[in-house]
């Protein structure tokens, strides 16, 4: 397979980093949650802690292991898709990020989705008035 080329999507809660991964999808790129990745690992992992503070502790403690064991998975499903690029949704924090280039280089790329903080408020309104799972802003 070709080198493979990672475009890792952050930005703040309804900034547009899936509707950016939508878009890339488009132009032929594969799209992955990094915490879905993150749930296949542990899934694998022995451990009593819960899955959220299972990845704090894994990205504190093991920054080599999650970035080498991450890859693997994602070269697997990148294989499986039949492409070498694709976009990671939704960065959060800076261990994957900084393992990812430490084996990527130039082939591992982080783009901060941004947008005004009045459209975000907006957008999370919308949601809330669907999904009513979460407290309501003033909207």
């Amino acid at each position: 397979m070709k080198e493979i080329t990672v475009f890792a999507l952050g930005g703040y809660n309804e900034a547009g980093k899936s509707s950016c991964g939508r878009y890339m999808e488009k132009l032929g790129f594969a799209r992955f949650k990094i915490a879905d990745i993150y749930r296949r690992l542990y899934a694998g992992e022995n451990t009593d802690l819960s899955f959220i503070d299972w990845s704090n502790w894994v990205d504190k403690n093991r920054p080599d292991w999650i970035g080498e064991n991450f890859l693997a998975l994602l070269k697997e499903d990148l294989s499986a898709s039949g492409t070498n690029k694709c976009t990671l949704e939704s960065l959060y924090g800076d261990t994957l990020a900084l393992q990812l280039k430490r084996q990527r280089g130039d082939n591992f790329k982080v783009v901060f989705v941004a947008i005004s903080r009045d459209v975000r408020l907006q957008r999370k309104c919308n949601v809330n008035r669907y999904t009513r799972s979460r407290p309501q802003p003033e909207c």
